[in-house]
């Protein structure tokens, strides 16, 4: 891991800072993100596997909060609602190995995710109160998480402002708007123009235009992952569109008001993070995984009105047979998973032993073997390619000071997605060999 500008090895917290510093103004506004990446990457295993390890949990504990309207509290846990949402982020989130077992990618999306669900916690809990009083730490210490949830990711912060926002209209219409609500969303839009207005993101657009940048056609390829990450969604969607016709037919939301707009409100959040992307001019698939964090609460939110009333989506017999499916399905892609992550560990010990006996032959022109494990849904590789000027090859060439390092051969691409891609493929061959 380098300085940020330079080929200098980050070597202390200080560097970090100097380097987030640096990112601001050269590449982009992400610094809360970076500024936790830099720092897990500094620390090494086994401690940043534990964070992330912690900070899934948080996740899952911030989505059944949010799902039942509850204070954060481990009393009380019920663990079918922890199987519903542990399963459904197995099952439906995009590029789940990059999102939670990549270092940077968890910290861009993961991470954020937690601190924007935990900021917007209080703004949950408000529909289901008539008034939460404001003390000076709460509009304090609101008005300084804002900034912070607000200066972490583009898509998400955009999201979380325009539900802040409908929540505290909707009080000062009724004039129950408390000043944490108000300080809180103030934070929270400060934050986000924080972000975007770094001079980072102006230069690294540049850079992006500098190659030709044709909005049209990039417009529908945003589309395109758009609705493929509908598609990926279809249990969840599905899930909805049952529960709300249940809901919407018994007419159960005039018994629930707050817990249903609430569920809904989640939602709508989950839909923002996503369509805003379609005007991004870089819409990785990564970026899809909020609309999955968010819109769990929302849809398990729903289901707890049903429940609530002795209510059900679906006859018993049918539920047992999809909750077996799910094991089943979660304990094979699972197991999967670990053979691969496995493998390609392994596979890293050698590439490193080939590239020491490389650096210590004084050669500045590197060729590493491949590994023999490929990127799916749950397995992520950032590795290099045959082509030098591939972006992990420029950062890597850099981190060894050599002229150059390449794959010597590359895997012939699938023709579909990664998240449509679920079991470990080992020991693949590839083509494009190059001599070492």
């Amino acid at each position: 891991m380098l300085v940020e500008g330079t080929n200098d090895i980050v070597g202390s917290v200080s560097d970090i800072f100097i380097s987030q510093y640096r990112h601001y103004f050269d590449w982009g506004g992400r610094t809360v993100a970076h500024l936790f990446a830099q720092f897990l990457l500094y620390i090494g295993k086994p401690y940043n596997a534990v964070f992330t390890a912690l900070c899934y949990l948080a996740l899952i504990l911030g989505i059944y909060y949010h799902a039942y309207g509850l204070k954060p509290t481990l009393k009380n846990l019920r663990l079918f609602p922890l199987f519903f949402i542990t399963a459904f982020l197995w099952i439906c989130m995009r590029n789940f190995g990059e999102v939670v077992f990549n270092i940077v990618s968890s910290c861009n999306y993961l991470v954020t995710v937690v601190i924007i669900l935990y900021f917007l916690l209080p703004y949950r809990l408000s529909f289901c109160k008539e008034k939460i009083d404001s003390g000076v730490l709460s509009v304090i210490g609101m008005f300084i998480f804002g900034i912070i949830a607000g200066w972490t990711n583009e898509n998400n912060s955009a999201a979380a402002c325009a539900g802040t926002f409908l929540i505290c209209a909707y009080h000062y219409h009724e004039k129950k708007l408390a000043l944490w609500e108000l300080s809180g969303f103030i934070g929270l839009c400060l934050g986000f123009l924080i972000l975007m207005l770094a001079p980072g993101n102006e230069a690294r657009l540049d850079f992006m235009e500098s190659g030709g940048f044709d909005y049209e056609a990039h417009l529908w390829v945003s589309l395109e992952i758009f609705f493929i990450s509908f598609a990926s969604q279809a249990l969840l969607v599905i899930a909805f569109i049952l529960i709300m016709i249940k809901i919407r037919s018994q007419c159960l939301y005039l018994a629930s008001p707050y817990q249903y707009y609430a569920s809904l409100w989640l939602i709508l959040i989950g839909f923002i993070s996503l369509a805003v992307m379609i005007a991004s001019p870089n819409f990785p698939t990564r970026s899809a995984a909020p609309f999955t964090m968010f819109s769990i609460p929302g849809v398990l939110g729903l289901a707890v009105i049903l429940y609530d009333r002795a209510e059900t989506i679906l006859p018993g017999a049918i539920r047992k047979v999809l909750m077996a499916a799910a094991c089943l399905f979660i304990f094979a892609t699972g197991t999967s998973t670990a053979v691969g992550y496995t493998q390609a560990y392994n596979d890293n010990l050698y590439r490193q032993e080939e590239i020491k006996a490389q650096l210590e032959a004084k050669k500045d022109k590197l060729v590493v073997s491949p590994l023999s494990i490929q990127s799916n849904k749950y397995i992520y590789l950032a590795d290099v390619q045959h082509s030098e000027k591939y972006w992990t090859n420029l950062i890597l060439k850099r981190y060894y000071n050599v002229k150059s390092i390449v794959r010597s051969c590359d895997f012939e691409k699938s023709s579909l997605p990664n998240e449509f891609l679920l079991f470990a493929k080992i020991g693949q061959t590839c083509s494009t060999e190059v001599k070492k």
